[in-house]
């Protein structure tokens, strides 16, 4: 039988025919189904220069099938490549077929497969096989920009436009577009993905606009028969990139989303399979295996979201899906962001990384901006690469905010490093200014089912928990970590949120040198009915790993707790030491407090000599350490260098009192150490004294020369008698610390000399 329809339930019986009566005899009555068409899906294309390979995959739904692809200058096609045969079987089967050499221009092609049952034909593509040179193109059409990217090495454009994509642009070669002198947008109309980069293909954008582009995992499947539950996992909102490169420069991508598909439920009642909300990775830029460069860019609102978790007879809940990178996800190859400003990116829901999720052999960051963005790990950035180096860099009011409530885990998720977190390999930050981030605890009574714990805030502004971590000539200021608060009452005493180092968090290798920590804040979180979490760390908390503290000043920081319950009590105004090791060298402790006193330490550490602490609470054991002695420091304020620093009175007993043998060359400004008759005693180097010397030209004019420290103020004063000295100038140093004065000579015996104030 041929012709049936496909999918149809046929019946069927014998009989048998007696000539001679006309009697008929029926057999039993028999069912068939016909089997289903092929499911098919067409590919993207690889280009090689001018021979491509078209992809495509197939399902021959339980009959064997050939396959054939067309190809052409239209839809029309008119070409075919040989047929192949994929063999009865209800899986999937990726095909393929080599067409070339072509000619340059912009080319159609489908994959096609027939059964016995019928033919279907899967959805049309684009391929161009392109010239090597660059075309200049002056139409917003996007017909016109596809054609002239497709078939071309290099667009240029000539006029302001605004490009709505409605599908996306595939790259598998090298692509350069140069808007350069003009307002380009390209749009993906909050519907689709813009660009997908592939194996080997490169791609550089210059002075684009990359906005709202968007990437969908598709649903689970809402069935008790079927076992489809978990949603599709959502990849790149605007650029995904697999084993190729992509370099921007001067861009900026905005409003870019990436979503994880809803998990099914299962509508019978019975407990099926656990189903799972699909991951969200990467709000804007998803790189696997790639080389990755951002030069001069700017990142704003970009943004990923998880899926719904599935829901079983109506009771239980299952995990929605976790977010990694609101702005940017890069895994493996390597990952360079110059000059670059991240804001208002998040990552909502449990995962990380509210600007950058980064796990890449190589992450370079520097130069760059992070500011306003979130997720519950790593406000701006998550790093779990082999090797990071982030310098001069600021991040400003990012946060971690813990994730609510779900059942199907039974917990909060804490909030970790409200601006960085760093869970694996080595990262190196230098000359980093951190100011008002914060880890936030979930509250209890957040989410579906709510629970009687809360969870806790961890590293205001940076969490480390695995690794190693070397962080120099940063400063850290007025960042918070706050345990979550209860606030629905439950008649049963459940968990409290803790907040845990105000600006710090330590559980893993670290060394800390030319830092200042000044003014930041744990906060436990508040029980209505049974207290309140612990304040622990207001500078930094040490749980566990070792740290090693050299050259720092930690001062005016504070642990707090909001109940005055024993179990309540906060501890370590200016850093918590409990099951980790701490050695600490050359650094400040100074006026850190919990809610009731002072006490700049808590917990036991090794003292290295050098230090100074405002009270008893260290115990330095060295001789040369002081206990209870004011260090002298004036306010936080700008003496030069790139970051602020808490400077040292005239008459500090930090000054010259460090271990010199041990010092680094310079302080967190990037001034020499030492500056005068020895080092000084944590991260702010004072000035020494001005070395000075007098020359005498043939015109007859003394030349008083001195060198001391930028920007410091001075006076040149004389004398004729030491009874007294008279200022003749009085003015600051210039940056390059060269002071000079020009004198007339004349028959009287005078003395000179320059003060530094």
């Amino acid at each position: 039988m041929t012709n049936l329809a496909p999918v149809v339930l046929y019946h069927f019986r014998a009989y048998s025919y007696k000539v001679q009566t006309g009697e008929r005899v029926y057999g039993a009555d028999r069912t068939f189904t016909t089997l289903r068409i092929p499911t098919v899906a067409t590919g993207p294309a690889n280009v090689v220069s001018n021979t491509v390979t078209l992809n495509a995959t197939v399902n021959p739904n339980g009959a064997a099938a050939s396959v054939q692809f067309e190809w052409g200058l239209t839809t029309a096609y008119g070409n075919l490549t040989p047929v192949q045969i994929v063999p009865t079987g209800t899986n999937l089967v990726a095909v393929s077929g080599t067409i070339g050499p072509l000619a340059p221009n912009l080319y159609h092609f489908r994959i096609v497969a027939t059964t016995a049952t019928g033919s279907t034909a899967g959805a049309d593509q684009l391929f161009g096989v392109q010239n090597d040179t660059e075309i200049v193109l002056n139409s917003c059409a996007e017909e016109d920009f596809r054609f002239a990217f497709l078939t071309n090495r290099t667009v240029r454009f000539t006029s302001d436009c605004v490009i709505n994509l409605t599908s996306p642009l595939i790259v598998a070669s090298e692509k350069i577009l140069d808007a350069t002198g003009h307002s380009v947008v390209l749009s993906g109309g909050n519907s689709n993905r813009i660009f997908e980069v592939q194996s080997n293909g490169s791609l550089s954008l210059i002075h684009l606009t990359i906005s709202n582009g968007l990437k969908r995992g598709s649903n689970g499947i809402r069935s008790a028969l079927s076992s489809d539950y978990n949603g599709e996992s959502g990849s790149g909102g605007a650029v995904t990139v697999a084993s190729g490169s992509l370099a921007a420069f001067a861009c900026v991508f905005a409003d870019n989303a990436v979503t994880g598909g809803h998990a099914g439920t299962n509508d019978a009642g019975g407990f099926g399979p656990l189903s799972g909300g699909g991951s969200a990775s990467g709000g804007a830029i998803y790189a696997n295996a790639s080389s990755i460069t951002f030069s001069n860019c700017v990142f704003d609102g970009n943004y990923g979201v998880g899926g719904n978790g599935g829901v079983i007879a109506s009771s239980h809940f299952n995990p929605p899906g976790n977010v990694f990178g609101g702005a940017i996800f890069a895994e493996g190859g390597e990952l360079l962001l110059l000059g670059c400003s991240f804001t208002n990116n998040r990552a909502s829901g449990r995962g990380g990384g509210g600007a950058v999720w980064c796990q890449t052999t190589n992450f370079q960051v520097r130069d760059s901006r992070f500011m306003k963005n979130t997720a519950q790990t790593g406000g701006a950035i998550r790093d779990q690469s082999a090797y990071s180096h982030i310098s001069n860099c600021s991040f400003t009011a990012n946060a971690a905010v813990g994730a609510p409530y779900n059942r199907a885990t039974a917990s909060l998720a804490p909030g970790y490093g409200g601006a960085y977190f760093h869970s694996a390999g080595t990262s190196v930050m230098s000359v980093c200014f951190f100011a008002f981030n914060s880890a936030i605890g979930a509250e209890a009574g957040q989410g579906a089912f709510t629970s009687r714990w809360a969870s806790s805030g961890f590293g205001g502004a940076v969490a480390h928990l695995a690794g190693n971590l070397v962080l120099t000539r940063s400063l850290l200021v007025s960042n918070s970590a706050k345990g979550g608060d209860h606030i629905i009452f439950v008649p049963t005493v459940g968990a409290l949120g803790n907040g845990s180092g105000g600006a710090i968090y330590i559980a893993a290798n670290s060394a800390i040198t030319n830092c200042t920590l000044s003014a930041n804040r744990a906060i436990g979180g508040l029980y209505m009915s049974f207290g309140a979490g612990q304040g622990i760390g207001g500078g930094l908390s040490v749980e566990s790993g070792t740290a090693a503290i050299h050259f720092c000043t930690i001062a005016e920081n504070s642990a707090e707790s909001r109940a005055d319950n024993i179990a309540s009590i906060p501890h370590g105004g200016g850093m918590s030491q409990s099951n980790g090791a701490t050695a600490i060298a050359n650094s400040i402790f100074s006026q850190n407090k919990t809610n009731t006193a002072f006490e700049n330490v808590n917990g036991a550490v090794a003292d290295l000599g050098h230090n100074i602490s405002s009270d008893p609470t260290p115990g330095w054991t060295s001789g040369t350490s002081l206990n209870n002695t004011d260090p002298l420091l004036l306010p936080l304020a700008n003496n030069g260098g790139s970051t602020p620093t808490r400077a040292l009175n005239i008459g500090s007993p930090a000054l010259n009192n460090a271990d010199c043998a041990s010092a680094p060359p310079t302080d967190q400004r990037g001034f020499s150490r030492p500056n005068g008759l020895g080092c000084d005693i944590g991260a702010y180097e004072g000035p020494g004294v001005p070395a000075a010397f007098i020359t005498r030209e043939n015109s007859g004019t003394n030349v008083i020369r001195a060198v001391s420290e930028p920007g410091r103020s001075y006076r040149l004063e004389q004398t004729t008698s030491f009874n007294g000295w008279t200022a003749l100038a009085t003015n600051n140093v210039p940056q390059n610390g060269f002071i000079e004065f020009r004198v007339l000579a004349d028959q009287s015996t005078r003395f000179f000399r320059v003060v530094a104030d």
